[in-house]
């Protein structure tokens, strides 16, 4: 089945027509995932904020983020024979799972790119495949589980600008402290700009280090933090 040529309002019709348990035997078994990939590339991925959508921009760049999920699969032949079950103290999982990492447009959460595979390969390892929808107008937000020096070189040739989260335990070198209180250091081999936060709850204290590639960067005054408290690496955090 093809989506050209009003194909698309067929597979509609088709998906009404019959019953989720019987749609996923035909898309895995008859069809494969093809149709429904044609559909995700053709009308649902990409970026759909605008301006004016809270949360869509950080002055001229568009806020995106990477992260990743784990999804169970239908216990069939088809699905075991490449998604493996986790292993588990009380014997494992009862179903295959597929790991599932994503760049997502912040504003409206829709889904700019999309990649999955086995849970034997990690979120690092999938992440390249998505720089082919990241360009020069994108602030690229992940976890410090992301903040590796080759990936971050990789992202940063596609001319996306980076903001990530670091484990504290990492060691930045201090070039200068800046008055609004971030600092300039070196991650990865390419100039950073810096800051540690201790953000207070009512219950406990939570300390994050952060660094972006944007050192010459004017914040635009919507976007100063204002329930946080900056400190220079080594000052307890």
């Amino acid at each position: 089945m093809r989506l050209e040529d009003g194909g698309g309002a067929v597979l509609a019709q088709k998906v009404h027509d019959i019953s989720g348990e019987r749609f996923c035997h035909i898309r895995v078994v008859r069809q494969s995932a093809c149709p429904l990939l044609e559909l995700f590339h053709a009308a649902l991925r990409g970026p759909t904020a605008t301006a004016s959508r809270e949360g869509s921009f950080y002055g001229r760049y568009r806020l995106c983020a990477i992260d990743g999920t784990i999804l169970t699969l239908a216990d069939i032949e088809q699905n075991r024979y490449k998604y493996s079950k986790h292993a588990g103290h009380h014997g494992g999982t009862g179903y295959p799972q597929a790991r599932l990492l994503a760049l997502i447009a912040c504003g409206t959460r829709s889904i700019m790119d999309v990649v999955f595979g086995p849970t034997t390969i990690g979120e690092t390892t999938y992440t390249p495949q998505l720089l082919r929808s990241m360009d020069e107008g994108m602030l690229i937000m992940a976890d410090r589980n992301f903040a590796s020096a080759g990936l971050l070189h990789q992202l940063r040739k596609t001319g996306a600008q980076f903001l990530v989260r670091v484990k504290l335990g990492r060691q930045l070198p201090v070039r200068q402290i800046l008055p609004d209180g971030f600092y300039l250091s070196v991650l990865a081999g390419q100039p950073v700009r810096g800051l540690t936060v201790h953000a207070e709850t009512t219950r406990r204290t939570e300390t994050y280090r952060l660094v972006t590639s944007m050192c010459t960067w004017t914040r635009p005054a919507s976007a100063c933090p204002s329930a946080s408290t900056p400190a220079v690496p080594g000052s307890g955090a």
